[in-house]
């Protein structure tokens, strides 16, 4: 959201209506329907102000999606070396799916809107408030204050990625001849190595901050954390919708105490005793939940 677009002198009161703010997910910026709040002032709050900042989110969402599809067409390109025609198709089917995107983006908005109590239209703005209207909200409103997660109704998982439309699927494999479906293989098959591996660096690389790691240690846990949780790690990547992104995945094991917690075998020929217990409180917890 710009917030250089709100009048100056007004700020004030829209500060106490309502502050949209965008939190995105950058760890790879994969996903299309980012994690977006904003904070509501509920009872008689301003309309219009309120339906502003829920289509600037649709329109934050319609942005993303267009970079990420036209982002991978260039990496099909890339890997298959297209011919002018197969290029023209899959721009056109580039449209296609962030069109089939946009619907799905405003469903699920305006379906987390109505669950909060706020009745929000895409195609239906409301009128515009008068200054009488906007002091009796500001100084006579009822309601108080809260914070409206719009991240599909927390049901993150279920929130589709605009690639796969089904026209944007298609499009690839009736576009692409035999010989270049392959190469798309190979070539998404060595990006997904790419991505273990940093998942696994990242680990192991927070491990070394806290755990003080020998050599000898790094290169034992990193082959330890890729054999045992390197595939899951890789996708937690792209599923954990978590704004503070990184390791800390969801701490299931919370309140267990740390003698309790089962490590591998592996690991107590790796670590020193000082540095199991640091493991099991930071990290084990973690991995247990994968």
């Amino acid at each position: 959201m710009n917030f250089r677009k709100l009048p100056v002198h007004r700020f004030g009161f829209k500060v106490a209506m309502m502050l949209a703010f965008c939190l995105l997910q950058n760890w790879s910026g994969d996903r299309t329907l980012v994690a977006q709040q904003i904070l509501v002032r509920m009872g008689d709050g301003n309309e219009l102000e309120t339906y502003k900042q829920l289509k600037g989110i649709y329109e934050s969402q319609l942005s993303a999606a267009k970079n990420r599809i036209n982002a991978q067409l260039n990496d099909i390109n890339e890997a298959c070396d297209l011919s002018d025609a197969q290029l023209e198709r899959l721009k056109v089917a580039c449209k296609g799916a962030v069109n089939s995107h946009a619907k799905d983006v405003q469903k699920r908005l305006e379906t987390v809107a109505k669950t909060n109590g706020i009745d929000f239209k895409l195609a239906e703005p409301p009128e515009e408030e008068s200054d009488d209207d906007n002091e009796r909200n500001l100084f006579g409103g009822g309601g108080g204050m809260r914070v409206v997660d719009f991240d599909n109704g927390g049901n993150r998982q279920s929130k589709r990625l605009v690639e796969s439309e089904p026209i944007w699927k298609n499009s690839i494999k009736n576009s692409l001849n035999e010989e270049q479906q392959e190469k798309l293989k190979t070539w998404q098959a060595e990006r997904k190595k790419r991505i273990r591996k940093a998942a696994v660096d990242h680990l192991i690389a927070k491990a070394d901050l806290k755990l003080f790691l020998t050599p000898q240690q790094h290169e034992k846990l990193t082959a330890f954390i890729d054999k045992e949780y390197g595939k899951e790690l890789a996708s937690k990547m792209d599923a954990i919708p978590d704004r503070n992104r990184g390791f800390a995945l969801n701490a299931l094991g919370r309140g267990q105490r740390d003698d309790d917690i089962p490590v591998d075998d592996e690991l107590l020929g790796i670590f020193s005793k000082p540095q199991l217990e640091i493991w099991k409180t930071e990290f084990q917890k973690d991995l247990n939940s994968l």
